[in-house]
């Protein structure tokens, strides 16, 4: 490999097994490496060096020298070949659980461990953002030398993209924010490129818009709006559970030299539900849905002419036939928000704009509901946290349900997590039924869980001990 232009030095890179590594010099020759049983013992690391030579007697003697060592692909590979003479699986282990790796393998070969790996809950800051999947928002990332920007206030924002579903990616022609009158698209007369800088020009305005202070930004779903404003922004740290995303953290430069914090929070971590059930869940009124998805496609949105000009009645009329969508009701919305232009034509990106408003106006109302309930009911605000477990476990730590119990981590949870069997649904026996003709009764019980803490917890003879090995 070469990096850089003109007499930039080559770099030789291995490939072994998917892993690459730099191909150098090692100190140790094939003979040493291929024996080195018999020098288990040597004092130092002189070993490394023998090499088998002929004498001036003809006789084959060890020897001391450099000049046969090998180079790092020549060692790997002769130790892959062998694996099982120099290799040993890894293992679960506390120094895996610091890297990414640790859910790639499943060995546990010890259940030694040490005061780190088991702890008494407490309610402190540190230790509740030690679990790893909860960083509040005031004690996000630092950098060794915190600066104002960090300390400067956060400004809750909702929005959503509207995008194109075919082709080989979605691609997004729009975005809204709630409370804004502006719809962010791309700034650029070249509609093929349409969802080009649209995420840019959001951030942007939002900074501007605050004055440079941080953006605290919220989407239902927001793993799938994120990957439209990736690209702006230098991440700090994005918390996952699993493929889902929880919350982002990172840098947004809206000028040269200049930035704003900005944190992306899924609200689904929290709601779990389609942003449509806001309406009987936070009694909001919604309108409903009139649209013809179809209608926008990569051909029809990398099309002037229909951001320019519009599309005519005859072909909404088609796609809204197509996809069996109220064309009266359509057009009843058209007239409302103005989306006739006197030509008789439709203005769709209007239209399409007006829903995404309402989407994120709806999304704003809904969140900010729930943050008051829970606030009133538990003290404690939703966007200090990045999911309803977080702040829950935070909530039982505030109550002292946790009080006596000790939590573990690394490869001691593992393995007590190994020991949790559930989850699936079955019928006596696990055996299938067919009972098409006869009145059933669902005895199935729920809550077993917290019943069974609350047991534990009122019984004087409950255990609350540090794990222990036999």
């Amino acid at each position: 490999m070469k990096y850089g232009k003109g007499d930039a030095p080559i770099i030789p890179l291995g490939l072994i097994n998917d892993h690459y590594f730099l191909i150098k010099k090692v100190g140790v020759t094939r003979y040493a490496l291929e024996n080195y049983e018999a020098f288990v013992n040597e004092p130092n690391d002189d070993w490394m060096l023998k090499q088998m030579k002929k004498n001036k007697k003809g006789d084959m003697v060890l020897v001391k020298t450099k000049d046969k060592v090998i180079d790092s692909f020549d060692l790997i590979d002769i130790m892959y070949k062998q694996k099982d003479k120099y290799l040993s699986p890894i293992t679960l282990t506390d120094e895996l659980y610091k890297t990414t790796l640790s859910n790639k393998f499943t060995n546990i070969p010890t259940l030694e461990y040490s005061d780190e790996l088991v702890r008494k809950c407490t309610i402190s800051d540190e230790d509740f953002k030690d679990l790893g999947e909860t960083v509040p928002v005031e004690s996000q990332p630092k950098e060794k030398n915190m600066n104002k920007q960090r300390n400067k206030p956060y400004h809750a924002e909702f929005f959503d993209f509207e995008t194109t579903t075919d082709g080989l990616k979605h691609r997004p022609y729009l975005a809204r924010v709630a409370g804004e009158s502006t719809v962010f698209v791309n700034p650029y007369a070249d509609r093929k490129g349409y969802d080009k800088m649209i995420g840019y020009e959001m951030l942007k305005h939002l900074a501007l818009k605050h004055k440079g202070e941080n953006l605290l930004m919220f989407a239902h779903n927001a793993g799938y709006d994120i990957k439209f404003l990736f690209d702006f922004i230098m991440w700090d740290k994005v918390i996952m559970r699993g493929t889902s995303l929880l919350r982002g953290y990172g840098k947004f430069y809206y000028e040269k030299g200049k930035y704003v914090m900005v944190s992306i929070q899924d609200t689904k971590a929290y709601l779990v539900c389609q942003l449509k059930d806001f309406s009987d869940m936070f009694k909001l009124e919604m309108r409903k849905e009139i649209i013809p998805y179809g209608m926008y496609n990569q051909k029809t949105m990398s099309s002037s002419e229909v951001w320019e000009k519009g599309m005519t009645l005859a072909k909404v009329k088609k796609y809204c036939k197509k996809e069996k969508v109220d064309f009266d009701g359509f057009m009843s919305n058209c007239h409302e928000w103005g989306c006739v232009k006197e030509s008789g034509l439709i203005d769709i990106i209007e239209y399409s704009s007006r829903y995404c408003e309402l989407d994120c106006e709806v999304l704003k109302n809904g969140w900010e509901t729930f943050q008051t309930w829970i606030m009133k009911i538990t003290n404690l605000d939703v966007n200090d946290y990045v999911s309803i477990s977080s702040m829950v476990d935070k909530y039982f730590k505030n109550e002292g349900v946790y009080d006596g119990v000790y939590e573990l981590s690394s490869y001691v949870r593992e393995f007590s997590q190994r020991s949790m069997v559930g989850g699936r649904t079955m019928c006596r026996e696990n055996k299938k039924y067919h009972l098409p003709d006869v009145k059933l009764a669902d005895f199935d019980a729920v809550s077993l869980y917290p019943s069974a803490m609350s047991r534990l917890i009122a019984s004087p003879k409950s255990l609350r001990i540090t794990p222990m090995t036999f």
